[in-house]
């Protein structure tokens, strides 16, 4: 009989580096300041590139938010001199908080009569797309508004929508957009979680999967809310063993759009946690290992709301699940991973909505998985690609890409693609999963083969309701970079109608798998060694000697 697996969740700390004296050192830094001399500036994220040796200079990137205005800007220097902050205005708006949407409501509620509705439940507001309608006046000075969703039943069961803002400064209530009536598509929206404040909860965790005294799966679990990329990347995984060999350095969802029949899109984000169903207990405060029934997201309930936000794990049989609920103004997501006692990986998303007008345009959910794979080691990784019928020219089903590339699915000729050491023939697959369909002109591609860098975490951009700045925009990143025994990322899309209830994503299978190696499996050759030539003036001393003797 085989042993069961047994789970375990400890609190991970954050890399020593990343600690509050630098923190401290960015909020100082004089360009930080001369630039924000009297704003309310917070380091909303703070990361180190990745994959430094250790002869390598180490740096750290940061986002820093002005939580009284709407300003944006990246912070990077080197750990080695915290006080050479380099600091890059993004252009980019912070996203309204749970505090801040929270007083725009009460604002709202400043109304009698409304107010009186909304308990009489005949009004109800929300986080709208775009959760911001900021306007720039004539002289160019620019003015944040948070903008709120209100929903109305009225006397005839009739139901509209319609946009107002409420301006940071003073609180002003100004209308953003018209009245929409008509059609409403989504589920309703259940009672949320109760709000939890900004970088409240640990940011990540240490977890591991045993069976007896094995060592399945070990590795760190960041929460949506702590996610790297300008819009967070749902649950991100990082350093992912598979019996005590590296399979993944990072693996997360950096980069989430959606694109409407009628020619709108958005660029959302995956940073704001939304509240589902998930009974048990925390070892970590956010993270919450499931005792008795399974998680139940908007998908299972078919409701949005819950009382947990954060993420929640179990152990379902053979598998490790981890899966939390995100929300973007009236989309929802569900963001999973299932990892396999037998080492496959399958990471899974699901689309949902919450009632509204926008989502009764047919429209298509697309989402980008980076996976930045270190099969057994770190810069001697190569893609292959399999087809079958082949290739025009090409005699074998498999081939090997060399070059940075983007690739189509193309289920007919039963395309998938492994990422292996050149040293040995270990690696893992990856392969396309039922749902995960072809990319339309807005859905950009399916998948990219990319060389390693660590500013390319996602493509830059941020949240946005321009269709032309919403599409994912990887195609900028593919420069004909050699990736043959190289650092390989591969990044992954899926393209999804509507609201189906579906979670796509492919799976990541091992192959010829050797387990329990402590290092790379076959040492790096040192170059041979020359010797020196022999000094000639050494030489012609020791003629003298001879001659005197």
């Amino acid at each position: 009989m085989t042993d069961a697996l047994r789970l375990e969740v400890v609190e991970e700390a954050l890399p020593a580096e990343l600690n509050q004296d630098l923190r401290n050192a960015i909020l100082a830094n004089p360009l930080v300041r001369t630039r924000w001399p009297n704003a309310d500036l917070w380091i909303v994220s703070l990361d180190s590139f990745d994959k430094t040796g250790p002869e390598d200079e180490p740096y750290f990137r940061a986002i820093l938010a002005d939580m009284a205005g709407s300003d944006v800007a990246d912070a990077v220097g080197s750990l080695w001199d915290i006080d050479s902050v380099e600091v890059i205005p993004s252009g980019r708006a912070r996203i309204p908080h749970d505090d801040e949407f929270g007083w725009a409501a009460e604002v709202l509620r400043g109304d009698p009569e409304l107010a009186r509705r909304i308990d009489a439940r005949e009004v109800e507001l929300y986080r709208p797309m775009p959760p911001l309608a900021s306007v720039v006046d004539a002289n160019g000075s620019f003015h944040r508004v948070v903008a709120v969703g209100i929903r109305e039943i009225g006397p005839a069961g009739d139901v509209r929508h319609r946009l107002v803002g409420v301006q940071s400064a003073d609180g002003e209530v100004v209308e953003a957009a018209p009245v929409s009536e008509g059609e409403e598509a989504g589920v309703a929206d259940g009672p949320a979680a109760a709000a939890v404040a900004v970088g409240a909860g640990s940011p990540q965790a240490r977890v591991r999967v045993w069976r007896a005294g094995e060592r399945l799966w070990d590795l760190a679990v960041v929460r949506p809310s702590a996610s790297s990329g300008v819009n967070g990347s749902g649950v991100e995984l990082r350093n992912v063993d598979y019996q005590g060999v590296r399979v993944l350095q990072r693996a997360h969802v950096p980069i989430v759009t959606v694109g409407y029949e009628d020619g709108e899109a958005a660029r959302t984000w995956l940073s704001d946690e939304s509240g589902f169903e998930a009974e048990g207990s925390e070892p970590v405060p956010g993270y919450r290992i499931v005792e008795g029934a399974a998680p139940r997201t908007i998908l299972e309930r078919g409701q949005g709301g819950g009382d947990f936000r954060g993420v929640a794990l179990w152990l379902d049989g053979e598998d490790l699940v981890l899966v939390s609920q995100l929300e973007a103004g009236w989309h929802r997501y569900v963001c999973e991973w299932r990892l396999r006692a037998d080492g496959t990986i399958q990471p899974r998303i699901g689309f949902a909505a919450v009632r509204n007008p926008r989502t009764a345009v047919a429209h298509t959910h697309h989402a980008y998985w980076r996976l930045d794979f270190d099969v057994f080691e770190r810069e001697q990784n190569q893609v292959q690609e399999h087809n079958d019928p082949t290739l025009p020219g090409q005699l074998a089903r498999w081939h090997t890409i060399r070059y940075e590339v983007r690739r189509g699915r193309e289920p007919e000729r039963q395309r998938q693609w492994r990422v292996k050491t050149v040293r040995a023939p270990h690696g893992y697959a990856i392969v396309p999963g039922p749902h995960d369909g072809t990319a339309d002109a807005f859905g950009a591609g399916d998948v990219w083969v990319l060389a390693h860098h660590a500013d390319e975490l996602d493509d830059g951009e941020g949240v946005t309701t321009d269709p032309a700045r919403a599409r994912a925009q990887l195609d900028r990143l593919v420069s004909g970079e050699l990736v043959e025994r190289a650092d390989v990322v591969v990044w992954y899309g899926v393209h999804v109608q509507g609201e189906t209830g579906v979670r796509a994503g492919p799976d990541l299978t091992p192959f010829n798998w050797r387990p329990k190696v402590e290092r790379a499996p076959y040492e790096v050759l040192a170059p041979p060694v020359v010797p020196e030539p022999e000094d000639e003036d050494d030489d012609e001393e020791e003629d003298d000697d001879e001659e005197d003797e």
